[in-house]
């Protein structure tokens, strides 16, 4: 990673870090005494434990009490390629204690249907809600792909109900190329699930998002969405949110949203500025929260016309004004801070910071950066995400602590200085996903996917907040929003 911020951007971190350090001690008192007795492991701890198969996809939630927290990964199988393979969930409890649940199996996967890289859990209560991709046969020439929906049960001995159907599709002929690729869920305050992903028409060439209400009601293609993928969704307060990226002329991306109201109509308050995008710089793999008056949206951006250098964009919806604000960087201090976009001037030279990552299709766990943001309690969000830092990878993290005007006069965050979130240092860390609850919680819920030596393994990492800024287990406390891995749009590994 490159980190390029003047001296004074330095100085308003040492004392942002010191108001923050006195806060959060006096935040660690309450903390500590209002949570439960810890009983899910905190540290590093591998959920999937299996030397012979790679784990190629993690997911994780937390219920809105914080009591209980879900994984789920794909994890290949004996003759199905890499990228594919069968679908398996553990579970732990903070009122039941016993540490991590046994496996258990959401989908069994072979060459005649396996599960692939699109995925998604969330949770209400004892009740984990998973959503995932089947393609069939497995091995080649794919015929169909169906995205189904399974309620699993987090007690002992629970399983998973009988799957739902939510949308299947023939796939294209001759090149037999799935139709459905990607998907993301969301719930409501009822527990009932929402759900968006991505499809591709009859003729293979141009992919659209959908949106359907729970498993009944009939499907909706989200206005606006052409040539779309990498879908995600967020509700609060009987809205849909939906982002996902759009390609546009000249072999360009941009940022597309667009809000679903409580009384069933779609209202689009203009698309979030990334639509400055050139050949040269893409924004890609978007993710959306929402809670209370906040509507937040980042995403990656490959700022030069190389490929591995990006930064990491965020805008906020003005709800009272109805628009977007300019776009600035994820990790930014203090208030003396510019748009990525300068109006009619173009783009920012250079971002305050870079990152690297690859651009490779048959690696769609590393490609891009995948970044994934929450908001607490207060609004703030916090976003998680992964980079290379000279031949490994690593996850890194930063979280809003207030908010402050721009140079441009808009009201932005003022966030902690990007940090990794890992501690240790041998091999791999990439894909994480952010689980938080949405009581004040002392606890942030991490899952990821990590190769130590030779195979992939799922790993969870807890971790208590109240600690000294810029350590790996700084976050505030924060909502819940389920991830899907971003840019895998069939390909195997």
């Amino acid at each position: 990673m490159t980190v390029e911020v003047g001296e004074a951007g330095r100085g308003r971190w040492l004392v942002a870090a010191a108001v923050a350090a006195g806060v959060l001690a006096a935040l660690t008192v309450v903390l500590v005494l209002a949570a439960p007795q810890r009983s899910i492991p905190l540290g590093a701890t591998n959920l999937s434990e299996e030397a012979k198969y790679d784990s190629v996809f993690a997911s994780a939630a937390v219920g809105p009490d914080g009591d209980r927290v879900a994984a789920i990964w794909v994890e290949e199988v004996a003759g199905v390629e890499r990228a594919r393979g069968s679908l398996w969930l553990r579970w732990a409890s903070e009122s039941t204690g016993g540490g991590w649940s046994d496996r258990l199996s959401v989908f069994e996967g072979g060459a005649s249907a396996c599960a692939v890289n699109a995925a998604a859990v969330a949770v209400t209560d004892t009740l984990a809600h998973v959503a995932y991709l089947v393609w069939s046969p497995c091995v080649e020439n794919t015929e169909r792909s169906v995205i189904s929906y399974t309620v699993c049960h987090l007690v002992e001995g629970g399983d998973c109900d009988a799957a739902q159907t939510v949308v299947s599709a023939t796939s294209v002929l001759p090149e037999y190329l799935p139709r459905l690729v990607g998907l993301d869920i969301a719930l409501d305050n009822e527990g009932g699930p929402h759900f968006v992903y991505a499809m591709y028409d009859p003729t293979g060439t141009s992919p659209v998002i959908y949106y359907r209400e729970g498993v009944s009601q009939p499907a909706e293609q989200v206005p606006d969405s052409v040539a779309s993928l990498n879908p995600a969704i967020a509700w609060f307060n009987g809205d849909v949110h939906v982002v996902w990226e759009e390609e546009v002329g000249g072999g360009g991306f941009e940022i597309v949203y667009n809000r679903r109201g409580s009384g069933g109509g779609w209202a689009h308050p203009a698309t979030p500025p990334s639509s400055y995008a050139t050949a040269a710089k893409h924004p890609r793999n978007p993710d959306v929260a929402a809670y209370g008056g906040e509507v937040v949206v980042t995403w990656d951006w490959q700022w030069t016309a190389q490929a591995d250098q990006y930064v990491l964009a965020y805008t906020r919806y003005l709800t009272d004004e109805h628009r977007w604000m300019d776009t600035y960087e994820v990790g930014t201090q203090g208030g003396v801070v510019d748009p990525l976009i300068l109006g009619d001037f173009g783009f920012r030279e250079p971002p305050y910071y870079t990152y690297t990552s690859k651009v490779d299709p048959l690696l769609p766990a590393y490609s891009y950066l995948q970044p994934v943001v929450a908001l607490d309690w207060k609004g703030l969000p916090a976003v998680i995400w992964h980079a290379d830092r000279g031949g490994t990878y690593d996850i890194m993290y930063s979280w809003a602590q207030s908010m402050t005007t721009s140079t441009a006069g808009d009201s932005i965050f003022s966030w902690s200085e990007p940090a990794v979130f890992n501690r240790s240092s041998q091999g791999d860390f990439v894909s994480p996903v952010l689980a938080e609850a949405l009581v004040v919680s002392p606890t942030l819920h991490v899952v990821y996917l990590r190769r130590p030596t030779g195979d992939w393994e799922t790993y969870y990492e807890g971790r208590e907040a109240g600690v000294e800024p810029g350590s790996p287990a700084d976050f505030p406390y924060s909502v819940y929003l389920p991830l899907v891995l971003r840019g895998f749009i069939g390909v195997d590994w």
